[in-house]
């Protein structure tokens, strides 16, 4: 059986506006810079290592300074430096409440002729205090934020 196509939910929201736009979208160079690149893995990893009280401050620091270029420069690395400092403090206090961290969620719709995917990353879930969930996708400094409006579809399917 063939796969069907699959999208991010950023693709879908694209194609919704306009699909044209959408084409050209994927003409362009969409690799996240080296700095973004390395906060998105050491986070990952950090997750994935169990958390800030078993990957202490220095080793998920030492983690991310391996995962830039050797060509970066200093302001880069203070910048990674900074933001995964932030993020590992804050996360010494939200760590009780994640339930899942680097989760891959995918969608099937069923359209009249074929299945479309709907795949994506969600990077944290957190348990909230009234029993519900809060999926957390994470915004980096050199990324545009995402529209917020009622019909946004991205949002939608994460």
């Amino acid at each position: 059986m063939v796969a069907p196509p699959a999208f991010s939910p950023d693709d879908l929201q694209h194609i919704v506006d306009c699909s044209l736009q959408h084409h050209f979208w994927l003409q362009t160079d969409r690799a996240p810079s080296p700095a973004d690149d390395a906060i998105t893995r050491t986070i990952h990893h950090l997750h994935a290592s169990g958390g800030p009280r078993r990957l202490n401050l220095p080793a998920t620091l030492r983690f991310a300074g391996a995962q830039l270029p050797t060509d970066a420069d200093t302001a880069t690395i203070a910048e990674v430096r900074a933001i995964i400092a932030a993020y590992h403090r804050r996360l010494r206090q939200d760590w009780a409440q994640i339930v899942a961290g680097n989760e891959a969620l995918a969608l099937n719709i069923a359209l009249p002729r074929t299945t479309a995917q709907i795949a994506a990353t969600i990077h944290r879930i957190d348990k909230t205090d009234d029993g519900g969930i809060t999926a957390m996708q994470f915004i980096l400094p050199d990324a545009d934020p995402p529209p917020l409006h009622a019909m946004d579809i991205a949002a939608t399917a994460l």
